[in-house]
């Protein structure tokens, strides 16, 4: 690998990794709301793992997944610990359910190990590793403290044999939503991860360091710029600065308040931490669609939790932490035909070191 190349070869979004405490029950909201309604599910016991470590130390432990797309491939893997500390475990005790990682990363032994190689250097550490079947082991970097909350997972295929599939789900059958509401179900991609952080030029640098995100684009939104603004239904007037950068098929917005009240500090910040705040699915819904959508997840139990709105367009974060595990569902909702924001505020690069 180059010098100067980014710890981490990502390739593409391979996964996204949601701790849960009742896997079936997640994986049926889940094809409910966005449509992932096949699942296959594998039970990792103890027979089936080995060369298990936990933030270095030998482990012991035990959990169960379920790994399920949706039309377009956008993949989630839903998992429930079943025994022992894991930092599965670790998470859903310290922090509820939520978004434990990002898989970006399929590498083979040569590869990986030329990133074990130089963990050190970036500050990185392996947070949990587990061989499974002896066909593909799994690294989960501890990026927590670096980029805000989650790990970066590597995967590792050791055979040509793929892990054994115990039971597979299909919720066809069950699930029934009223007409209007497809754009759910017909998302492409996760088009950014939006994560909480206490202060965001602190993170960023990270983000170049471990994935080869340099370039960012940044919004500031001012105090009295957003119109509609609520947050847990109540009209609010609050301020935050982001920064976005992205990869062809995802994206991460890093996010910092700067007034209150904002539902990043409110129930993520202050409550447990940095972390992955929301995923946004819909970047330009119709606004003469939206409500449709908007009604038939609030009776789902799913109201809106944050808004806000720059001219015509207004972003909405949808509260479904209790049906997807932990995390809100983003939708920008504009008029049909108007495009979206132009020129950033201002954009910063994080991979040219400047004069001293």
């Amino acid at each position: 690998m180059s010098p100067g190349a980014p710890l981490v070869p990502v390739d593409r979004l391979h996964h996204v990794t949601v701790v849960v405490r009742d896997l079936r029950a997640a994986a049926r909201g889940y094809a409910e709301v966005l449509g992932v309604e096949r699942w296959d599910v594998v039970h990792h016991t103890a027979e089936r793992l080995r060369d298990i470590a936990v933030l270095g130390y030998a482990a012991q432990f035990t959990y169960a997944t379920a790994t399920g797309s949706n039309a377009h491939g956008v993949t989630f893997r839903l998992v429930q610990p079943t025994g022992g500390l894991s930092t599965y475990e670790q998470f859903l005790v310290t922090r509820g359910e939520g978004i434990h990682g990002v898989c970006l990363a399929g590498v083979d032994e040569r590869a990986f190990a030329d990133v074990r190689g130089r963990l050190a250097a970036h500050g990185v550490s392996i947070g949990q590793a587990a061989t499974v079947d002896g066909a593909v082991r799994h690294y989960h970097l501890d990026t927590r403290a670096t980029l805000g909350g989650f790990f970066v997972e590597v995967e590792v295929p050791l055979a040509g044999e793929a892990v054994a599939v115990d039971e597979r789900w299909d919720f066809g059958d069950e699930v029934r939503r009223p007409e209007g509401v497809e754009s759910l179900q017909d998302v492409p991609r996760i088009f950014h991860f939006g994560v909480a952080v206490h202060d965001l030029m602190a993170r960023l640098p990270a983000y170049a360091d471990l994935l080869g995100l340099s370039r960012w684009s940044f919004r500031h939104f001012r105090p009295g710029t957003l119109q509609r603004s609520t947050v847990d239904g109540e009209e609010v007037e609050h301020a935050f600065l982001l920064a976005l950068a992205g990869f062809e098929d995802v994206g991460f917005e890093v996010i910092q308040p700067t007034q209150e009240p904002t539902h990043y500090r409110r129930h993520l910040l202050d409550a447990i931490g940095e972390g992955i705040h929301h995923v946004l699915l819909l970047p330009g819904e119709d606004e003469e669609r939206w409500p449709a959508v908007r009604a038939w997840l609030e009776d789902l139990g799913a109201p809106v939790a944050m808004s806000g709105g720059v001219g015509p367009a207004t972003f909405y974060y949808l509260d479904t932490r209790a049906g997807l595990g932990g995390y809100l569902v983003e939708a920008i909702v504009r008029p049909r035909g108007e495009a979206p924001r132009g020129e950033p505020d201002y954009t910063f690069d994080f991979g040219t070191r400047g004069p001293e």
